[in-house]
Formats: structure tokens, C-alpha cells, sequence
């Protein structure tokens, strides 16, 4: 019932940026990608300056880094504060193979919220590519302990092995 409320209130209301993202979420929620891209998409075209829009539209473009990363940037210097932008940022540059400013983010959202299970993830696997083991460790066994992320656990316990702390890696 939503999702046709959504679609009439962006007919009457094409200049509400919210309407729009509120759009894309549902779209993105009920597997039309495609369509929840546009209306992403035209949530920016109704407001540049919203962070929510880019971050959204961010998302949806997980799988182009480049393009990903220059959405999540805006959103965060339009609001320097949302953490799931700062996150997406973080993750968007390790994903990018730069893991050293992938580093210095994922801590910036830490701070935002020191018990960001998702944050000390992708922290962990920054801080693994940059061979800073103990510190990956640490922020693993962080998001591990916080959420029981099978993605944490598996990480976590490779590193565990790579190191030869077996009796911990089977834990």
C-alpha cells in the first residue's frame, strides 16, 4: 500500500527530495534496483544538498566504487555526522584498495559511534590489509562480539589461524 502512495505522492510532489528517497527505499526494498537508482536520482535533482539522497544513491552503487565513493563524499560533507555515510565512505575506499584512508574514516565513524558493529568490520579488514594484526584483531573480535557476524567470525578466525592460534580460530 505504501510503495502506490510513494509513486502518486512523487507525481504531486516531484520537488520533496524525501519523497523521492523514501521512494528508492521502498523500491530497493521490493528488488526494483533499477528504479530505486532513478528515483535516488531525483531526489538529487530536487535537492543537491541532501546528504540522505546521495548516501542512498550511494548504495545502490556499491558495485561502481569510483562513482560510489564521490556520493558518499558529498553526503558526508553534507553531514559530516550521519553514520552510515561515513561507514559507506569508509568501506567504498578500502573496497578501492586504500586501505590507509579506508583507516583514518572507519575510525572517524567509530567515534560517531563507538559500538558500530559494522564499522569495527570493515575497520578489521582495513587494518588486515594494512598488516596492522593486533588492531585487526581487536575491531574483529569488536564486531564479532557485537552482532555474532558470521563475516566477522570467519575473518577473525582466518587471522587467528595465520597467526597459529589455532585453539582460539576453532573457538
Amino acid at each position: 500500500a505504501a510503495l502506490p502512495l510513494y509513486r502518486s505522492l512523487s507525481e504531486y510532489l516531484p520537488e520533496v527530495a524525501d519523497v523521492w528517497c523514501n521512494l528508492g527505499a521502498m523500491l530497493n526494498a521490493t528488488g526494483q534496483r533499477a528504479e530505486a537508482r532513478q528515483a535516488f536520482e531525483r531526489a538529487i535533482d530536487a535537492d543537491p544538498l541532501s546528504g540522505l539522497a546521495h548516501r542512498n544513491l550511494a548504495g545502490q552503487l556499491d558495485a561502481d566504487g569510483e562513482l560510489a565513493q564521490s556520493h558518499y563524499e558529498t553526503a558526508v560533507s553534507i553531514d559530516p555526522e550521519r553514520l552510515d555515510a561515513v561507514r559507506g565512505l569508509g568501506c567504498a575506499l578500502a573496497l578501492d584498495g586504500r586501505p590507509q584512508e579506508a583507516r583514518s574514516v572507519l575510525q572517524r565513524a567509530l567515534t560517531l559511534s563507538p559500538d558500530d558493529a559494522q564499522s569495527h568490520f570493515y575497520l578489521g579488514n582495513a587494518l588486515t590489509a594494512l598488516d596492522e594484526r593486533p588492531a585487526a584483531l581487536h575491531h574483529l573480535k569488536t564486531a564479532f562480539r557485537l552482532t555474532g557476524d558470521v563475516r566477522a567470525g570467519v575473518n577473525l578466525a582466518n587471522l587467528l589461524m595465520e597467526d597459529g592460534d589455532l585453539a582460539h580460530a576453532e573457538a
